[in-house]
C-alpha cells in the first residue's frame, strides 16, 4: 500500500491530553465498581490502556487490573490471550483499549475473546481515535478523537511512550 500522509490529527500533547481526558470520564463513570479490568489490544492498544490503568488506579476506590490481548491481523487466524486472568475476569467492569476502530472487527474479535473465558459484569471498549464506518455492532463508550474518514483514507497511530514524536496520521491512497 502506497500511502502518503495526508495532515496529523494529533500530536505528542493532543495525544497525552485525550488519553488524560478518557482516564478521568472512565474514573468517574466507573468510581463505584468494585474491580475494574482494562485489558489493552495489540501493541499500541495495551500501551495507551497502561496509561489508562496508571492514571485510572489512582482516581478510583476498586481493585484496578490491567492486561493485554493479542487479536490477529487478516493473515493471522489464531487468537492469543497474552496476559488474561479469568479469575479477575469473572464478574468485573472490563474495559477494552484499542488505538483506532474503524470497522469493529478487532474490538468484536475481543469482545468474544473476554466472553469465551469468563463472564464480566460489564464490558465497555475505548479508542484513542473513533473513524467511524462500523461493520460490526460495536459502541465506543471513551474515545479520545471522533474523525469520520473516506473508505480510501488510513490512521495510523505513531507511537513513543513519553515521546514528542508521538503522532496520530492520516493518510490517503
Amino acid at each position: 500500500m502506497d500511502c502518503r500522509p495526508f495532515v496529523v490529527l494529533m500530536d505528542a500533547s493532543r495525544i497525552q491530553r485525550s488519553i488524560r481526558r478518557m482516564a478521568y470520564s472512565i474514573a468517574e463513570t466507573y468510581f463505584s465498581s468494585t474491580r475494574l479490568y482494562i485489558i489493552g489490544i495489540n501493541d499500541i492498544g495495551c500501551e495507551i490502556g497502561k496509561i489508562l490503568y496508571d492514571q485510572v488506579k489512582s482516581l478510583v476506590p476498586c481493585s484496578c487490573h490491567l492486561g493485554s490481548l493479542i487479536i490477529p491481523n487478516h493473515t493471522q487466524h489464531s487468537l492469543e490471550a497474552s496476559s488474561l486472568d479469568p479469575m479477575l475476569l469473572e464478574g468485573a467492569t472490563v474495559l477494552l483499549v484499542d488505538d483506532v476502530v474503524f470497522t469493529g472487527k478487532t474490538l468484536q474479535k475481543a469482545v468474544h475473546q473476554i466472553l469465551s473465558l469468563s463472564e464480566p459484569k460489564h464490558l465497555s471498549c475505548s479508542a484513542l481515535i473513533d473513524r467511524g464506518h462500523r461493520r460490526f455492532p460495536i459502541e465506543l463508550t471513551f474515545v479520545g478523537m471522533h474523525w469520520p474518514t473516506k473508505l480510501n483514507e488510513h490512521v495510523q497511530v505513531s507511537w513513543e511512550e513519553r515521546s514528542p514524536s508521538s503522532q496520530v496520521l492520516l493518510y490517503y491512497d
